[in-house]
């Protein structure tokens, strides 16, 4: 009898080395947040709340105008429910963001030690560093094959900021493309329920964050889309707060060149001007 022909079996490749991929995963995610900061663009945050039967329903949706100043990023409030402000509205936001640009052109420490103040902002960075990963494997994630990790807070881990001490509540997963070693999405929940001031207020343990990035315009990974997911009790009253942001119009600029703040009368980020000139090199696109 005729020996039976061999099964051909599809392998995958192995499993990359930890440590060296998330060497090279830092070095990236670094590097494209300080090239981040030579990009103006558009976000599309909805205000949610709570329903009886669960989930959540838009309230309002604010569009910001985004800007850097170094590491600091400023909003502009140019729209509310995808309709313009007033003259007098956006020509008074307009002001306030010129004078936090100014102020973080002075690198005001606040800012470094708050992340809830106003130009400061919570990085994919900051988890890289300060987490350790595990659980590795292969999934499908949006057609794409990806490497997934599960993190908690270093053993060793002492935070000294505010983002620091944020993260060290935290664990969560993250999705790496593999081939670009790009974080793609990161999801993180609060592993206990969080006190400040006492029993005065608490923050219940759960879900809290998502953050994901792609790649624009064929060039760069930038972020795509943020939720944050607040459930908290203060004074003996339940507060649910969900902010989802997403990212759009990313459109870079010159580094040398002074950012010309949106004028009365622009179109707001996102409509098509009557008419666009042809990009040329130094000039936004």
């Amino acid at each position: 009898m005729a020996p039976e022909p061999a099964l051909h079996v599809a392998t995958e490749p192995p499993l990359p080395t930890v440590t060296e991929l998330f060497n090279h995963l830092r070095e990236h995610q670094k590097e494209l947040e300080r090239i981040r900061q030579n990009y103006i663009f558009v976000v599309d945050e909805e205000e949610q709340d709570t329903v009886k039967s669960g989930g959540y329903r838009t309230r309002e949706t604010n569009t910001y105008e985004i800007r850097y100043s170094g590491p600091w990023q400023v909003r502009t409030l140019v729209a509310r429910d995808g309709k313009p402000l007033p003259p007098e509205d956006l020509k008074k936001n307009k002001e306030e963001s010129d004078k936090l640009m100014h102020l973080a052109q002075q690198s005001m420490t606040r800012l470094a030690s708050d992340p809830m103040a106003q130009g400061s902002s919570l990085n994919i960075s900051d988890f890289l560093a300060d987490d350790e990963f595990h659980n590795m494997r292969r999934e499908e994630y949006q057609g794409h094959r990806v490497l997934v990790f599960d993190f908690v807070p270093r053993a060793d881990f002492q935070p000294s900021t505010a983002h620091e001490k944020f993260i060290k509540n935290l664990g969560g997963t993250i999705w790496v493309d593999e081939s670009a070693v790009q974080l793609v999405r990161l999801e993180a929940h609060l592993l206990n329920n969080v006190s400040y001031g006492g029993f005065l207020a608490s923050i219940k343990k759960g879900k809290i964050l998502v953050m994901e990035q792609r790649k624009v315009n064929n060039e760069i990974w930038l972020p795509s889309f943020e939720e944050f997911h607040l459930d908290a009790r203060a004074f003996l009253s339940g507060k649910h707060v969900n902010l989802v942001d997403h990212f759009r119009d990313y459109r870079r600029f010159r580094v040398e060149s002074a950012f010309k703040p949106l004028e009365e009368g622009d179109p707001i980020p996102g409509e098509m001007p009557q008419s666009q000139p042809t990009p040329s090199s130094g000039t936004p696109r």
